[in-house]
């Protein structure tokens, strides 16, 4: 992030994070702590669609860009 997040902001960033990390997981390595930061640069994107109130279908469609494509 380019900028200083506010309490609330900086808590849906970690959020963002973890859901990706342990509920999404595309390539399955929750499980390895040194994987850790495996999706960190996906999150900037992810975390500023939420925050630009972006459809759930547009969340969606690039989460399975990201799974499917980038992976």
């Amino acid at each position: 992030m380019d900028r200083k997040l506010n309490p609330q902001e900086n808590e849906l960033y970690k959020r963002t994070d973890w859901a990706f990390f342990y509920i999404l997981d595309p390539i399955g390595v929750y499980q390895v702590n040194y994987a850790r930061d495996e999706y960190y640069p996906y999150l900037p994107q992810i975390f500023q669609m939420l925050m630009d109130n972006k459809l759930k279908y547009e969340i969606v469609k690039l989460l399975q860009r990201i799974a499917f494509v980038n992976m």
